[in-house]
């Protein structure tokens, strides 16, 4: 009996095991698009962050109002609305499910954040609570109240989150539920220490626990962490120039004022991401059209204009600025260049469902800091 030997070169040997026992992160994408039916799922697709940019096919069933973070190797889903799940998927190993489970009702669960010791925090919409999470089985560990913050509705409207060191800060909108969700009056950052698990008074000459007092009503975007600076977007009554991009400085834990107004922007306020001290931003007009701009001290310049309510998210990469684009027949990822708007993809990437909104790679490069 004969046998074909066939004899392989040392150097493809070695470049077989080196791909092997690459860490994961390495292996990871720039990030994830989160797609939408507008009702019951959602879908996750990931995607590549040098041309030609390529997207996924989908790795995930969600629900179909959601959002999410990437932490230490996972991709963490809440469902919004009346859904309140969590669900944590592994990139790692093929996109698969290691945990779905339902953190209460009547929560509408809006952001995650993470400790260093392990332990996640997820702010409530519809309920005066914070909640602290094991986030590998979903067992709600403890909840924090936070209607002292609240305006007379009771609800303080708490949203999306940023850690610096051992201090949560959360977006609180107070808006009224009785009203169409309109600002009752200037919205807050709350700020919540970790490790003590106290709220932390951040003016001790005023009665009661007190948040950092922003100029703007109602936050409504990510919160951009750079150093001691946070920055965030006061969007204010929608259809009405009213709100900014309001700086904060942690270390003295109080706003510093508007960086942009939203009457010198064009419009309400968003998304935004920072690129150095420029602010790229998603607006919409009176009439509802959304465009994104950047805006430095050169003024406000015009990168990209639909007809429609169409821009649903951006994402800095480097110098590439992603788009999630859901203009109905022609939706999907585009990527223009940050500085110009010249469009670098030769039309959207198909996402399949419309995109909502990016999960950045916790390993991706960042030019833009949130």
């Amino acid at each position: 009996m004969k046998f074909n030997i066939r004899i392989i070169p040392v150097a493809t040997i070695l470049l077989v095991a080196l791909l092997t026992v690459l860490p994961a992160a390495a292996q990871q994408p720039a990030g994830w698009i989160v797609t939408t039916d507008y009702s019951t799922f959602g879908r996750v697709r990931s995607f590549d962050a040098a041309d030609p940019w390529t997207v996924s096919a989908d790795l995930a069933v969600i629900p179909g109002d959601a959002t999410g973070r990437h932490h230490d190797g996972l991709v963490y889903i809440l469902g919004r609305g009346q859904s309140n799940l969590m669900q944590v998927w592994d990139p790692a190993a093929g996109f698969a499910l290691l945990d779905e489970t339902s953190l209460g009702s009547g929560l509408n669960l809006q952001d995650i954040a993470f400790d260093t010791e392990g332990d996640a925090y997820v702010s409530c919409y519809d309920s005066a609570v914070l909640l602290r999470v094991d986030p590998v089985d979903g067992t709600v560990l403890d909840t924090y109240d936070t209607s002292m913050f609240a305006d007379a509705d009771g609800l303080p409207e708490t949203s999306l989150m940023a850690v610096v060191g051992d201090l949560l800060y959360i977006t609180c909108q107070r808006l009224d539920v009785n009203n169409w969700y309109s600002p009752t009056g200037p919205g807050a950052l709350l700020v919540f220490d970790m490790v003590a698990e106290v709220w932390v008074d951040m003016d001790p000459g005023t009665a009661g626990v007190q948040p950092i007092a922003l100029q703007g009503a109602n936050p409504y975007t990510r919160i951009l962490v750079d150093g001691d600076r946070l920055t965030v977007g006061c969007a204010g009554f929608f259809g009405v120039a009213d709100g900014g991009i309001e700086g904060v400085d942690t270390s003295a834990g109080i706003s510093t004022g508007y960086l942009h107004t939203e009457a010198e922007l064009g419009g309400d306020i968003n998304r935004i991401q920072r690129d150095g001290e420029d602010l790229l931003v998603v607006i919409n007009d009176a009439a509802f059209n959304t465009s994104v701009r950047r805006a430095g001290a050169g003024g406000v310049d015009v990168l990209d204009a639909l007809p429609g309510f169409v821009h649903s998210d951006i994402m800095l990469l480097g110098n590439d600025l992603y788009v999630a684009d859901r203009t109905i027949g022609a939706a999907g990822l585009r990527v223009l260049d940050a500085v110009t708007g010249v469009e670098r993809t030769a039309g959207a990437i198909a996402t399949g469902l419309a995109p909502g909104l990016f999960i950045r790679s916790a390993t991706a490069p960042v030019s833009g800091v949130e």
